[in-house]
């Protein structure tokens, strides 16, 4: 795939508005991830806000849509001004930056859940936002979210 477009600043500040919605600037109990931290680590103190994160990576979007989506060309495009792979191209940025994809954590906690560290913090698909999975479902991303974040047994 080709390197990511950098997405316009109204999509990427709308990600942080839905991420932050409602929200102190910096409150420790404001980040979601704290909670699913095995080890029940503190948030790091010299962090000053909370940031957000994507619940589905950015990359694991590209890679579960975009073969999809490249392969699947409808017969409505044909003609267009956009060639499909320029259609594709943003449709995978609407998806990286859909708000119901973001989450509130500190720079401690988000770092444990996308560089797998020891421990990995352990969220359980049935812990997740409504809205997370959702978004999962709007996309057909839900093995993507459900590799992630297990179900219980």
């Amino acid at each position: 795939m080709a390197k990511k477009p950098r997405a316009p600043r109204e999509l990427t500040e709308t990600f942080w508005q839905g991420a932050m919605a409602g929200k102190a600037f910096w409150d420790r109990e404001d980040c979601w991830l704290r909670k699913h931290d095995p080890r029940r680590l503190p948030c790091s103190q010299d962090d000053s806000q909370l940031e957000a994160f994507h619940y589905v990576s950015r990359q694991r979007i590209r890679n579960v849509l975009g073969p999809l989506l490249l392969g699947s060309q409808p017969a409505w495009s044909f003609g267009l001004k956009q060639s499909w792979p320029e259609i594709v191209a943003d449709l995978l940025q609407l998806a990286e930056w859909d708000a119901r994809n973001a989450g509130a954590g500190c720079v401690h906690h988000h770092r444990r859940l996308d560089s797998h560290a020891t421990p990995d913090l352990t969220v359980p698909y049935e812990a997740l936002p409504k809205r997370v999975v959702e978004f999962a479902e709007d996309w057909g991303l839900e093995s993507a979210l459900e590799e992630r974040y297990p179900r219980a047994s």
